[in-house]
């Protein structure tokens, strides 16, 4: 990942430029020629720039190896010779190892503590990017699939070839594209084509996109009523796990009195199922939060259109 200064020619300043490396392309690192992509500031939009939230990681992190830049306004004060077109900011040699995405740990003493050498995992992303997208308001999950589908159909346009729409998805051919990735809905306009009158394909950009149908006033936990429900609701798995705990609980205190007595192999046998118990509860609680949503967004256009 390099960080550069670079003049704008759209202006009379400069950009930061962020030219990110990918070794690691579907399942496969190393096997492929690596992909360079190419980040730039949106300063029109802060929030979507991705190179202030690299550089938000990169302080946090104190990953320059310019000791003078402590502050982002360090590096904007930096001057491009006037012969060059762009500066290197480099980074310590010692941080090159850590990860940009670091994972948390939570520890009793200290509670949440960001790890050095362990990257934040898949799963980890994953959950709190569905979580992102429940509480965004979007009706389908949010997946790093629909971000990459999206990314798909984006380049998806007479702007890219197909070989840099494969470069860019990391696809070995078209066909992948076409077969996994196509939206079904059609993005040209062949009402107007047929009718012979000015196309509107700018319509037909909104259809089918997950931001279409985003409502901000979706729910994002369970009603009081229905985790009641799921208190008492007795799912069979969840009762067999129950019951085999409490069969293990008795059998454990009618040979050693105390639970924590009883030989390690036992002990984690309890921990075990407890932890299974848990498990089976999140996930019940889970599929009853995505279909209360879903009645939800089943719900709401009617109810909008009766007021």
């Amino acid at each position: 990942m390099n960080l550069s200064l670079l003049r704008d020619s759209f202006s009379t300043g400069t950009i930061l430029v962020l030219e990110v490396t990918t070794t690691y392309l579907k399942g496969n690192r190393n096997t492929k020629e690596p992909v360079t992509y190419v980040l730039y500031e949106r300063r029109d939009n802060p929030i979507f720039c991705p190179v202030l939230n690299m550089l938000a990681l990169a302080f946090a992190d104190n990953a320059f190896k310019e000791e003078g830049i402590t502050w982002p306004e360090d590096i904007y004060n930096i001057q491009i010779p006037i012969f060059r077109e762009t500066l290197s900011i480099q980074w310590k040699p010692e941080i090159l190892e850590t990860p940009v995405f670091q994972d948390a740990t939570r520890k009793p003493e200290a509670g949440d503590v960001v790890s050095d050498s362990n990257a934040w995992s898949f799963t980890g992303f994953n959950y709190y990017l569905k979580r992102l997208g429940e509480i965004a308001g979007f009706p389908q999950r949010l997946t790093s699939y629909a971000l990459r589908r999206d990314t798909a159909n984006a380049v998806d346009c007479p702007d890219f070839t197909d070989a840099q729409r494969n470069q860019i998805m990391g696809h070995a051919r078209a066909e992948i594209f076409r077969k996994h990735y196509m939206r079904q809905t059609v993005k040209v306009d062949s009402q107007s084509l047929f009718l012979g009158t000015i196309n509107r394909n700018d319509l037909l950009q909104n259809v089918g996109l997950m931001s279409a149908k985003r409502d901000p006033r979706a729910p994002t936990t369970l009603p009081p009523e229905i985790k009641k429900e799921l208190e008492t609701e007795q799912d069979p798995i969840l009762v067999e796990m129950k019951k085999e705990r409490l069969d293990l609980k008795e059998a454990l205190r009618k040979e050693f009195t105390f639970i924590k007595d009883a030989p390690d192999e036992l002990r984690k046998r309890n921990d075990r199922i407890t932890s299974q118990i848990a498990a089976r509860k999140k996930k019940l609680a889970a599929k009853a939060l995505d279909n209360f949503c879903r009645e939800w967004f089943d719900a709401v256009d009617h109810t909008e259109i009766q007021q």
